[in-house]
């Protein structure tokens, strides 16, 4: 009876499995189709992607599949990651970590860790990646998965490597070494492109460390694992021969290995292979100065190169082509090629180089919205403070790197100049010198905005915040033990500073938008009275608290044909200078007229302080203006007129500055 009683209940508990089995089957067949359909399609219908992404993610939410969700996270963030989404990337990995530990599923926690290893080796943090890598192989060795151990040291091998630490690396690569020992036939042919970068990367470590022995040893380990298998695998280990060999400077080898190259490219009519072999023998006759065996490599190049492509196309090539051919015809004497590739590659490193500044602008402009955010929203914390600034120094020193690559390439072009032999040669060569000095001016222009702008985030920008965040926890703290008098005094400061920061914000990105050309002039015939008056309306009340006398002498019937508001933003901020420096009880004038030429002219005139003369030299000179406190100690940053001058430049009309020590200054506006 009771055993019965025991079958009967093994059938029931049959019976409900396979009902659940099939009620999950068309879901995970549903879920798959749409995660296949995400993965099939091409890189530019990323919305469609994302579509059939969310549907996947949706459908296991919807009917609560943990599993389920598990597979769509993990694939929304291998597809986000292919789309460079690094923080989006990261918030459905964080929900995939999470839904795997809550499982406590010891495989899915591991594909979490090595995510989060990949996104940040994409934000260039190698360091925090090898540590998420090291916690992906403890649990791949706590489930006993050999390629997934297999994959999580050569993880960690890749990152030392990045990082130039190749005795560590090389301990993490010889620990794939004895996995690949352990695997057996069948799991080394699945795993064989993994077995071959361990091979590829001992080889590239040795060769760095200069052990050739070992280098060479692994060299023919990876030509093993080769073996003749697919034709990509021959092309490329006859390369890494010649490379290893060039490295140790046994040129003929190399040179073997890079005309074996050669002949299994013309084999299978690759051109692309075809054309890299010419360059890297190119490159290597170039080494041991065999520079018409250079030049003919080069010329087989160029001929396949330019047979089915224009000549725009074979000007865009990259800058290490142009440097191969510069070399191979310098060295030849040829020095009409020469020239002709030493303009290609400046050209190209020139055009990178806008490409970065273009982009580093770009970046910049985003932070500064994303900061204004975080202002607005009071979340500023003092960890993100450090970060931020750690961000921007590490930028400056890349700014810096790039500013010293000019400057060899300069010295470079120096040197090269020297040594040609014809007149017109040396005279074409001094033209580019000059271009490239201008250039360089460009930059160190570019760079000391940068500084300033620095020194305004870090100093006039961030440190009102500290009093805003000192008297906001006052109050949050303690504010039933301050009067109301005292709390309306912290809400003046709180109000003060936050206006003061409101304003410089508004500064700083009319200022960047100059700088990157953003701003568009848009003339309008508009009367020079209400122009006057609009812009002077919003600061009048800082003018009353100082009693200052306003005179304004602006006939009722001139217009002009001007900016609306870029010519208000400048009367605004003249005047606003006006008032900071003049005492209480002084005197500002407005004088507008219209010259004889059709020009208007406009005088913006107080008995302030005034400026001494080496003050009036620099106050256009973005590396040498400075802060100074007005007469009630009102702060500044040095922009205001800075940005006027430029903001009238774009109107075609210009700003002049006079003054005199203790007497006052007067600001005329033409155009």
């Amino acid at each position: 009876m009771k055993i019965a009683f025991l079958y009967c209940v093994a059938i029931m508990f049959f019976l409900v499995s396979f009902c659940v089995n099939a009620q999950n089957e068309p879901l995970k067949k549903t879920a798959s189709f749409y995660l296949n359909k995400a993965k099939k399609l091409s890189q530019n219908q990323r919305d469609s992607v994302f579509y059939y992404l969310d549907k996947s993610y949706a459908l296991a939410v919807q009917n609560n599949n943990d599993s389920l969700k598990l597979l769509a996270l993990h694939n929304k963030v291998q597809i986000y990651y292919q789309y460079k989404m690094f923080k989006e990337a990261c918030k459905f990995n964080g929900r995939l970590d999470s839904i795997a530990k809550k499982l406590n599923d010891t495989l899915a926690m591991y594909n979490a860790e090595i995510n989060y290893g990949r996104l940040e080796n994409a934000l260039d943090n190698s360091h925090t990646s090898t540590e998420y890598y090291k916690k992906a192989l403890a649990l791949a060795l706590e489930i006993k998965n050999n390629k997934k151990v297999l994959i999580a040291y050569g993880n960690i091998g890749n990152n030392y490597m990045y990082e130039a630490q190749y005795k560590l690396a090389e301990t993490f690569f010889l620990d794939c070494m004895s996995i690949i020992e352990s695997l057996n036939k069948k799991e080394t042919n699945d795993n064989i492109l993994n077995v071959a970068m361990v091979h590829v990367n001992l080889v590239f470590i040795y060769t760095e460390l200069n052990n050739k022995e070992k280098a060479l040893e692994y060299l023919d380990k990876t030509d093993q694992v080769y073996n003749g298998r697919y034709f990509k695998g021959r092309f490329e280990i006859n390369e890494l021969k010649g490379l290893t060999y060039a490295h140790f400077k046994d040129y003929n080898k190399a040179i073997y290995y890079f005309k074996k190259q050669l002949e299994i490219s013309k084999g299978r009519k690759d051109k692309t292979a075809i054309e890299h072999s010419l360059l890297n023998l190119a490159e290597l006759h170039v080494s041991v100065e065999e520079y018409e065996k250079a030049c003919s490599y080069f010329n087989a190049y160029e001929a396949s190169h330019s047979a089915n492509n224009s000549e725009d196309e074979i000007l865009s090539d990259n800058a290490q082509i142009y440097q191969i051919a510069l070399n191979s015809y310098k060295g030849a004497n040829q020095y009409q090629k020469a020239l002709k590739y030493a303009e290609l590659l400046n050209k190209t490193l020139d055009t990178l180089h806008k490409i970065e500044v273009t982009n580093t602008f770009a970046e910049y402009g985003k932070k500064y919205q994303t900061e204004k955010k975080i202002q607005e929203n009071e979340l500023l914390k003092k960890e993100n403070e450090i970060k931020v600034l750690e961000v921007q120094q590490q930028k400056k020193a890349r700014n810096y790197l790039i500013l010293l690559s000019i400057l060899g390439l300069v010295a470079l072009g120096a040197t090269y100049s020297r040594f040609k032999a014809k007149k017109k040669t040396a005279n074409l060569l001094a033209e580019q010198n000059t271009i490239i000095n201008q250039q360089k001016e460009e930059l160190e222009k570019s760079n000391a905005n940068k500084q300033k702008l620095f020194g305004i985030i870090a100093h006039d920008l961030v440190n009102p915040f500290n009093a805003i965040l000192g008297y906001t926890n006052l109050l949050d703290e303690d504010y039933n033990n301050f009067t109301d008098t005292e709390r309306k005094e912290f809400i003046s400061t709180i109000n003060k500073y936050a206006n003061n920061n409101y304003n410089l914000t508004r500064t700083l990105l009319d200022w960047a938008k100059v700088q990157q050309d953003k701003l568009v002039v848009n003339k309008t015939q508009v009367n020079c009275k209400d122009i006057v008056e609009n812009a002077l309306r919003p600061y009048l009340v800082m003018a009353d608290k100082k009693e200052i006398k306003i005179v304004t002498n602006v006939p009722n019937d001139i217009t002009i044909n001007a900016d609306q508001n870029m010519m208000q933003t400048v009367i605004g901020n003249l005047f606003v200078n006006a008032i900071k420096f003049t005492p209480e009880g002084g005197t500002i004038t407005f004088n507008l007229e219209k010259l004889s030429d059709g020009t208007i002219s406009l005088e913006i005139e107080d008995n302030g302080i005034g400026m001494t003369q080496e003050q009036l030299n620099n106050i256009f000179d973005i590396t040498k203006v400075a802060s100074i406190k007005g007469t009630n100690q009102e702060k500044g940053h040095g922009l205001g007129l800075i940005l006027c001058k430029e903001l009238m430049e774009l109107q075609k009309g210009t700003l002049q500055i006079f003054s005199q020590l203790n007497k006052g200054s007067k600001a005329v506006v033409t155009i």
